[in-house]
């Protein structure tokens, strides 16, 4: 499946922190139901399910044409992180 999402914006007036680190998938949403969107140069997707997220992390980059990946949240489609491929 490939399309360009259009999507709404949701910002937060307090400052958030950020996360703790970012060389590994967030501990705290291992057990989260997530989708993965693989995003290529067009800024294009493709979707992932989601399931074994830290596997598929390893693999979605890598796929051909693939530039970015975004974790979103399966019932919302809230835009988790970004991980960049390569």
């Amino acid at each position: 499946m490939w399309g360009r999402p259009v999507e709404r914006i949701h910002a937060d007036s307090r400052d958030c922190g950020g996360p703790v680190r970012t060389d590994e998938y967030p501990r705290e949403w291992l057990s989260r139901p997530q989708v993965l969107r693989a995003y290529d140069h067009r800024g294009w997707t493709t979707l992932h399910d989601g399931t074994h997220p830290v596997a598929a992390l390893g693999e979605v980059p890598a796929a051909p044409g693939v530039v970015e990946v975004h974790s979103r949240n399966v019932a919302y489609g809230c835009f988790m992180f970004a991980a960049a491929a390569g």
